[in-house]
């Protein structure tokens, strides 16, 4: 949306988004523009507020040392095969391996399970 300073004029929030120093006669265009995500970002922000999301961000950190892990040492990074299928069948080897890495340490050391894939 594109709205002139004339148009603006009597407008209550004139002095937040012009300066306030501009003629009500400029020239100038105050572009506005409204995402078709609007929505979903909206419900984004509102949930970021709630304690909802403050519980699910104390468990993030899990979640992403394991995300870390698969792209760093499993080739979970690049799929290396064309389409949805093989792509899949990747992902899960990948999967798998750090899964056989976890069950190998928990099998044959005495680390603590919180500590296998640091």
């Amino acid at each position: 949306f594109r709205f002139s300073a004339a148009q603006c004029h009597d407008c209550p929030l004139w002095r937040q988004c012009r300066d306030a120093k501009q003629a009500p006669n400029a020239n100038a265009m105050r572009q506005v523009f409204i995402s078709d995500y609007r929505p979903e970002v909206e419900a984004a922000r509102a949930y970021n507020a709630t304690d909802d999301f403050k519980a699910d961000m104390k468990l993030r950190f899990q979640v992403e040392q394991l995300i870390a892990h698969q792209t760093r040492y499993n080739g979970g990074r690049v799929a290396r095969f064309i389409g949805l299928a093989k792509s899949d069948f990747q992902a899960k080897m990948c999967a798998m391996a750090l899964n056989l890495k976890a069950w190998m340490k928990l099998t044959f050391s005495t680390a603590s399970p919180e500590k296998i894939l640091t």
